[in-house]
């Protein structure tokens, strides 16, 4: 089974869900499923390598990833405790992504988002 693996978070971070996804899609490997990492790349800065971020995160071996240009970062503003500008690059990798022809090749569709999991269905995805 081939699986993306549609994740918005600029990686490495130490946030738990980032540790998780990188868990899921090692264990994943290890039951057989070919899977790849679809993450955003900021605009002016280079992307972690896979080799980076197997280190970072303790993995065994490093992930197959798809590094695209998306929305990040566009400057951060404040509407008291939410952060609009966080929700237009989720909405932005979610749109980025599900446009990248790659993703035809898989059988399924797997996030941890909604924008990206309406995006998904939307786009006759699994």
């Amino acid at each position: 089974m081939r699986i993306a693996y549609v994740f918005d978070p600029i990686l490495p971070r130490t946030e738990t869900d980032t540790e998780q996804a990188l868990n899921t899609v090692t264990a994943l490997g290890h039951r057989g499923a070919e899977v790849v990492m679809f993450l955003p790349r900021p605009n002016l800065a280079s992307s972690s390598s896979p080799e980076e971020l197997r280190d970072y995160y303790k993995l065994g071996k490093s992930p197959n990833v798809v590094f695209l240009r998306s929305l990040y970062q566009i400057p951060e503003f404040q509407l008291g405790k939410i952060s609009p500008s966080r929700a237009i690059e989720k909405v932005g990798h979610a749109v980025r992504t599900l446009f990248n022809r790659q993703l035809r090749e898989f059988d399924v569709v797997y996030t941890r988002n909604i924008p990206i999991a309406v995006a998904a269905l939307a786009a006759g995805h699994k």
